[in-house]
This record gives C-alpha cells, structure tokens and sequence, in this order.
C-alpha cells in the first residue's frame, strides 16, 4: 500500500535518457574514447532499508524445516528482488558512490556522471545495474574501473558490443560508430512471419499514401493486442536504430485502436522494410573539421 509498505515516488529507478546516450557515443566516438561496460552484482540486495522502516516477508520455501511459516515471518534488514522500492534504493546508493570517487551527476540527467582529471573527461551512465564508463584510452580509464569496483562487486562487461538493446560498431581508428537492432528484427520473422523473401520492399510504407484512419471492418481484440505488440517493437526501431521508419510508424500508431486489416498490411510492410535493410541502422561520423 503507496504510504505504508512503500513510497510511491520511489517506485522505479531512474534509467539514462536517450538523448544523454546518443551525446555520449556521439563524444566517444569524436574522442576516440575506450568505452568499458560493468554489470553490479546483485545490486538489489545491497542497499540498506530506509531508517524507521520495517518489512516483513513470508518464510520462503525451503526454510520451512527452520520456521513455523503459520506463526513467524522475517524481519528485513536490506532491499531485495520483487520489492517495489529496490531499484530507486540502489540507484540512491549508486549515487553516493559516485560522490566517493569524485564523480560530479549531471543536473540535466541524474544517471549521467562526469569528472574532469588532468584537463581530459571521464563519463559513466547507469542503465539500473548496467554502467557503461568512457575515458581516452585504456591506461587512464583502469584507475577508473577500479575505483567503482572497490564500491560494488561489478562482473566485466567487456567492450562496448551490446547497450540499450543495440548491437554497436565501433571503430575508433576512422572514427565511427553504427547502431542496429538484429535481435528485434529478427522477431519480426519469427512472431509476426514476415518474409524477408519475394518483392524487395524500398519504403517503410506505400508513396503517396495515407493510412485510412476507420477500417472497413474494425478488428478484434486479438488483432489490437497484435499490432500494439508490433507497432511498440517498431517504436523502439525509430527510437535507437532506424528514424527513416519514424513518419511510416507515427501513421500506424493512429491506428492502433481499429487494427484492421489494412492497418495489419500496412505494419508488417514497414516490417518487411526493415528485415530486407537489418544491415541498415545508424550512423554516428562526426564531421570534426
């Protein structure tokens, strides 16, 4: 209950925007920076409860032998997985983290964090758990990563291959840096069978067209859910990936409601566009002169 078990402004923790991440690979890459990932180890179990706040929890299963689970319950100490307030705990405790390696946050986005050392610029960016750290090469970012695994058990995340669902190029040596979603468009094939094969598809939609916004026959709820699947995925392809779909997808989002099968044909066209050009995502090439 919001007041009593839990504090409804600490209901989630604060992700990166995705502006603040696309200025970031945008500096990264004008910078030449190494870019490392680290993943906190069990970070929901580490922050400390709120003074004055007491919960308790049912005897899990396997305890049983130790508890009477008719007559006792457990008394926590920290956070754990499932409660509602974890996430905004740990994020809390991430912060003042930060603060003990002289990380400054930014007052634009709270999980964006900066120093400035011998006249060069370091970032982090907190994704949850998920930290990503850029500094000028590999020797000056090592003081860096140490620093934060001396606050948190981290697991190596190696270099930057994978974030916010993208699988990421980089070269530093030209430099230049690509983003696309092979993972989510390859859903569109298994969930939604989208055939890449047959007709190539060179728009995300039919030129000189507009989508009818009232279908001749309104489609079932079964149709909605579908396409609101569909259509979210495709959200998310303009957002990271692919803005050349983002006029094609605003006309299926007004649509949604009325699912019908026209609508259907119309998103998984854009679909098939996007399958048939999975190579394609985009492009981060400062021009610097």
């Amino acid at each position: 209950m919001d007041g009593e078990h839990y504090d409804s402004q600490t209901k989630g923790s604060p992700v990166v925007s995705q502006m603040t991440v696309m200025i970031v690979l945008t500096l990264i890459t004008m910078g030449r920076y190494v870019v490392k990932l680290k993943d906190v180890n069990g970070a929901f179990l580490l922050p400390d409860l709120k003074e004055n706040e007491r919960i308790y929890m049912e005897i899990p299963k396997g305890f049983e032998r130790h508890y009477d689970p008719d007559k006792e319950v457990w008394l926590l100490l920290k956070t754990l997985y499932g409660l509602i307030q974890a996430a905004y705990a740990f994020w809390t405790l991430l912060v003042n983290a930060f603060k003990k390696i002289d990380y400054k946050r930014s007052c634009v986005d709270p999980c964006l964090f900066y120093r400035w050392k011998e006249g060069q610029l370091y970032i982090w960016m907190s994704w949850v758990d998920d930290l990503l750290a850029c500094g000028p090469d590999q020797n000056k970012l090592k003081p860096e990563l140490d620093a934060m695994d001396d606050q948190f058990e981290c697991e190596d995340g190696g270099e930057l291959k994978e974030y916010v669902g993208c699988k990421i190029e980089y070269d530093r040596k030209i430099p230049i840096m690509k983003l696309t979603q092979p993972v989510l468009i390859q859903s569109f094939e298994d969930e939604f069978e989208v055939n890449k094969l047959g007709r190539d598809v060179s728009t995300p939609a039919i030129p000189n067209t507009v989508i009818v916004t009232k279908a001749e026959k309104e489609g079932t709820e079964k149709d909605k859910t579908y396409m609101r699947s569909g259509v979210g995925k495709l959200l998310h392809l303009v957002r990271w990936s692919k803005p050349e779909i983002f006029n094609a997808v605003q006309e299926l989002t007004r649509v949604i409601s009325e699912a019908g099968a026209e609508h259907i044909k119309a998103m998984k066209r854009c679909m098939k566009y996007c399958v048939q050009t999975k190579e394609r995502g985009r492009v981060i090439k400062p021009n610097m002169t």
